[in-house]
């Protein structure tokens, strides 16, 4: 009796779940730039903008899009959910 030859393939699908991605532009100091530095789970952006001769930071408000002063020469580097902001 002949043996027939027999052949395995095995095939695998790497699924990765994506979130729907979403892309806001805005201008803090539309003069001066910004670098947004974090952004929390409810889209609110921390970070620094040109203002005069120095740095400013702000926070802006995911929800409402009103951008905050933080004084100058603060460097707001992240926040949380509370919108509490580390930095210098």
């Amino acid at each position: 009796m002949r043996s027939i030859p027999k052949l395995l393939l095995v095939f695998a699908t790497l699924s990765i779940g994506v979130a729907a991605q979403t892309l806001t532009t805005f201008a803090v100091n539309p003069e001066g730039g910004a670098i947004p530095a974090g952004i929390n789970d409810n889209g609110d952006v921390a970070g620094i903008y040109g203002c005069g001769q120095t740095y400013c930071g702000f926070l802006r408000n995911g929800s409402t899009g009103v951008s905050k002063h933080l004084g100058v020469g603060v460097n707001a580097v992240a926040l949380n959910d509370s919108d509490e902001i580390v930095g210098s």
